[in-house]
C-alpha cells in the first residue's frame, strides 16, 4: 500500500511538560486507524499536527496526499462542489442554515470532507450528536472512505466497526496494537493480567530471598558461639578452625543472596480498579413501587408535538433508558420530570439527581475538583476519593482548582459529585459525552451498579446495553417501554416481525449498524458476500419506509 504520511521525531511541549514525544509514525493507503487515549493526552492536539494545522515543537511531517478533517466543533469546512451521493447517504443538509442542529451540523461535516475526495482523512470525534439513524449512515459512509482513516472517537462501537488498528496515546508515547477496540482491550487485559503475574513473582522471590538471608545470617551466628560445655582451649581451636571457616562460608553466602536481592528487577504493583457497589442511592428509602408517574403528559417544542398525552411508569430500582432520534423529546422529556411539570408526579421520598450539558458550567470556582465533590457527597472522603480515581483522576487533579479543569475533568467532576451524593433518581443527559473510553468504561460499571433508580438519555450503544434494563421508546407521539436492552430489542422486533410489519426506521438503523460492525469483523462461519446481501435488502428496506413516510 502506498505510503500517504510519514511522521518523525515529533514532540509537543504544554507549557513546560512533554505532551507527546514520538520516534516514528507511517500512514498507509487502507489503514483504517482508531487514535484512543484519555482526556487530555493530545489526540486531537496530535490530529492537528499530523493535518496540517498546527506545527509540532519538534520533528516534521511529510503528508505525499491530500487530507481532509472532520473536526469535533465549529462550522463545517467549505468545499467547491458536495458529492450528491455522498450527501444523501448522510441525510445531509446542502449547507449551514440559522438554527441547524448539533446532529445536522455532523452529516454536513462528515460529507464535506468526503466529498473532498481526500485520500487521507482525519475524523475528530465525528459522531457525537448524531443519533442512530444517524450513527448507521455514518458508519457506512466512512467505511466507504477508499483511502486512510484516522480516527478519534468514544464510541466503542463505531471504532469495532471501522478500525483495523489502534493508536494508543499513553504517557506521551504512541502504542500500536492490531485489530479493533474490543481487540485492543483483550490485549490491555492480558498485559495486565502478566503485570500481575511479574509482581506476584517478584514479591514471592522478595520474600523468598530474605528468609533465606535471615537464615543463613542466623546459622552463622550459631557458628560464631562455642558450645557452652566446650573449655577455654578447645574454644579457641573452635576458633582458629572450622567454625571459623563455616562462619565466613554463611557470611559469604549471605552476601551472595543479598547482592541478588538488590538485584532483582523491580516490577510495579499494576493498577487494579476498585469496584464500586453503589448502595448508596438506596431505594428501601422510597416506599412507592414506582419513583416516577406520567399520566396524560403532553410535550410540545417549536409548535411541534413531541408527546401527545403519554402515560408511563418507572418503576423504583429500575434502569431505563430513552431512545429515539435526534429531536424526539428525550431532553424535553427529562426535564419535565425534573420540573415535575403537570403530568409527572414523583414519588415521596425520591431525591432527584440531575445531569445536563449545562452541569459542568455549576462547579464552584472557589473549591479544588475534590471539594467540589465532597460538597454533595454522602460518602467518606476515602470512597469518594476511590470514585474519583475509577474516572481516572489522580491525587494530584483531585487537588485542582476548579477554574483550571478541563472539559473532561469537569465531566467526570460532575458525575462524582452526583453519583456520591446519595440521590434516588438519577437523571442524566448524554453523560458520556465528554469522557475518554477508560473513564466512560467506569462510569458504566458504577451506573450498572446503581441501586437507585435511573433514566438515561445515550446514544452509546455499549452503555446502553451494559445499564439497560428498560428502554423507552419514542415512537408516534408516544413511548412504549420495552423490558430488557438494546440487543434484547433488536432481537425481539427483527426475529418476530416481517418486512411489512411496521419496522421502525429507527430500530432498523440500529441493525444496520450492528450488522456493519460483523461485516468488519466477521465471526468464525460467516459468509461475507450473505452479510453483504442482507444489508442491501436492509438497506432496500430502509429506502421504501422512508418513501412511504413522505
Amino acid at each position: 500500500m502506498a505510503l500517504l504520511l510519514r511522521a518523525d521525531n515529533l514532540r509537543v511541549f504544554f507549557g513546560i511538560h512533554t505532551l507527546f514525544n514520538i520516534k516514528t509514525i507511517e500512514i498507509h493507503e487502507g489503514d483504517r486507524i482508531g487514535l484512543v487515549g484519555d482526556n487530555g493526552v493530545g489526540k486531537s492536539t496530535l490530529l492537528s499536527v499530523l493535518y496540517g494545522e498546527k506545527l509540532p515543537d519538534e520533528g516534521a511531517v511529510d503528508r505525499a496526499a491530500k487530507a481532509a478533517m472532520v473536526r469535533q466543533f465549529g462550522t463545517a469546512e467549505a468545499v467547491e462542489a458536495m458529492d450528491e451521493a455522498i450527501r444523501g447517504r448522510l441525510s445531509a443538509k446542502r449547507a449551514v442554515h440559522e438554527g441547524i442542529s448539533g446532529g445536522e451540523m455532523e452529516r454536513l461535516r462528515i460529507a464535506r470532507a468526503l466529498s473532498t475526495g481526500a485520500p487521507l482523512l482525519f475524523a475528530d470525534e465525528p459522531t457525537t450528536n448524531l443519533d442512530f439513524d444517524g450513527l448507521a449512515q455514518a458508519t457506512q459512509a466512512l467505511s466507504q472512505h477508499r483511502g486512510a482513516l484516522v480516527l478519534v472517537s468514544h464510541d466503542r462501537a463505531l471504532l469495532d466497526a471501522l478500525c483495523t488498528s489502534i493508536w494508543a496515546l499513553e504517557a506521551g508515547e504512541l502504542r500500536v496494537f492490531p485489530g479493533n477496540y474490543t481487540a485492543y482491550r483483550r490485549q490491555k487485559e492480558r498485559e495486565r493480567d502478566f503485570q500481575r503475574f511479574e509482581y506476584d513473582q517478584y514479591r514471592k522471590e522478595q520474600v523468598r530471598l530474605r528468609s533465606a538471608i535471615v537464615g543463613v545470617k542466623d546459622s552463622a551466628q550459631s557458628v560464631r558461639k562455642a558450645p557452652k560445655r566446650m573449655g577455654n582451649s578447645e574454644a579457641r581451636l573452635h576458633k582458629r578452625g572450622g567454625g571459623t571457616t563455616a562462619k565466613a562460608r554463611l557470611e559469604r553466602q549471605a552476601n551472595v543472596l543479598q547482592t541478588r536481592l538488590q538485584n532483582l528487577d523491580m516490577k510495579e504493583r499494576p493498577r487494579e480498579e476498585s469496584r464500586i457497589k453503589m448502595t448508596f442511592g438506596d431505594r428501601e428509602s422510597v416506599a412507592s413501587a414506582a419513583a416516577v408517574r406520567i399520566t396524560n403528559l403532553h410535550l410540545q417544542a417549536g409548535g411541534r408535538t413531541l408527546l401527545g398525552n403519554t402515560t408511563a411508569t418507572l418503576r423504583t430500582g429500575k434502569r431505563a433508558v430513552l431512545v429515539g432520534p435526534n429531536g424526539c423529546g428525550k431532553t424535553t422529556l427529562l426535564r419535565a420530570i425534573r420540573a415535575q411539570e403537570q403530568g409527572v408526579q414523583i414519588s415521596p421520598g425520591v431525591t432527584i439527581g440531575w445531569f445536563g450539558q449545562e452541569t459542568l458550567d455549576t462547579l464552584d470556582l472557589s473549591r479544588t475538583l475534590l471539594e467540589n465533590v465532597m460538597a454533595e457527597s454522602v460518602l467518606p472522603v476515602h470512597e469518594t476519593r476511590t470514585i474519583l480515581a475509577r474516572m481516572g483522576l489522580t491525587a494530584r487533579d483531585m487537588e485542582k482548582p476548579a477554574p483550571v479543569l478541563s472539559g473532561g475533568e469537569r465531566a467526570k467532576t460532575a458525575l462524582a459529585r452526583l453519583i456520591a451524593s446519595g440521590a434516588t433518581l438519577l437523571l442524566l443527559d448524554e453523560p458520556g459525552n465528554h469522557l475518554d473510553l477508560n473513564a466512560l468504561e467506569a462510569l458504566e460499571d458504577m451506573l450498572a451498579a446503581y441501586e437507585g433508580t435511573l433514566l438515561l438519555v445515550s446514544h452509546d450503544r455499549h452503555m446502553i446495553d451494559r445499564v439497560a434494563q428498560q428502554l423507552w421508546l419514542f415512537e408516534n407521539n408516544g413511548l412504549t417501554v420495552f423490558d430488557g436492552n438494546l440487543a434484547a430489542l433488536m432481537e425481539s422486533r427483527v426475529a418476530k416481525q416481517k418486512p411489512d410489519d411496521g419496522l421502525s426506521i429507527d430500530i432498523l438503523q440500529m441493525r444496520m449498524a450492528a450488522l456493519l460492525s460483523r461485516m468488519s469483523h466477521p465471526k468464525k462461519g460467516d459468509r461475507p458476500e450473505m452479510l453483504e446481501a442482507e444489508y442491501e435488502a436492509m438497506a432496500a428496506e430502509l429506502r421504501q419506509l422512508r418513501r412511504g413516510g413522505q
